[in-house]
């Protein structure tokens, strides 16, 4: 079911980066793209909209996709600690630290809902409750790091962890937003801390809205 749901998230994805290719050329002509642009890179800023839609997907495809886990005893409910790390042969998903410390809250069955309904994953046979093995079928969550931070994920732990670009490239399904806040703020299946920034919820279509590193123009 895996290579399934990738292959329907990326048809769909070509369509939608076709689709709304239009509007990413309009927006990346507008004046205030364009003066921002020109603070940092005055030769970008001249380029036509069709070269700097060239040069975000350049970014992208050079960025690297990153996690992390913690050094010490694992007191993160988003984490692992790198002695659970050195027990096991992969990287873990949160599910399958969760099934190992026996963790069932609120979080648990907001994120079930999410990556059910948002990602297309295979719903379990008992909601937010699920078995070792299905636990393992579930995807681990790292982050594009366009910023070049050092740092992989602080949220995540101090141990920084970088996929081989080959392998993120082909097996990501790419979310243009945080899927947790998304999910708590939009559409109430848990309650996440209050919102620091605005937000707007109508302003992305959900499952149809994720993307792939070979269609991901309308993610911008």
């Amino acid at each position: 079911w895996q290579r399934q749901l990738l292959h329907q998230v990326n048809h769909t994805a070509h369509w939608m980066s076709k689709e709304f290719g239009p509007q990413l050329l309009d927006r990346l002509d507008r004046a205030d793209v364009r003066g921002l642009l020109a603070r940092c890179c005055k030769e970008v800023a001249q380029l036509p909209a069709e070269a700097l839609v060239l040069e975000l997907r350049k970014a992208v495809m050079a960025a690297e996709v990153v996690s992390g886990f913690s050094s010490e005893v694992n007191g993160s409910f988003f984490s692992f600690s790198l002695l659970e790390a050195e027990q096991v042969d992969h990287y873990e998903n949160l599910w399958e630290v969760w099934v190992r410390n026996d963790v069932v809250n609120n979080y648990t069955h907001g994120f079930d809902w999410l990556e059910t309904s948002f990602f297309g994953f295979k719903p379990f046979k008992e909601p937010a409750h699920p078995n070792s093995m299905e636990a393992r079928e579930r995807s681990a969550y790292f982050l594009l790091n366009s910023l070049r931070s050092d740092a992989g994920s602080p949220l995540y732990g101090d141990v920084s962890v970088v996929l081989k670009p080959s392998f993120a490239h082909a097996t990501s399904i790419l979310s243009p937003l945080d899927s947790g806040s998304w999910a708590g703020w939009c559409h109430g299946s848990y309650s996440p801390p209050k919102p620091s920034y605005a937000h707007n919820c109508s302003a992305f279509p959900g499952h149809q809205g994720l993307g792939t590193f070979q269609a991901l123009d309308h993610l911008f």
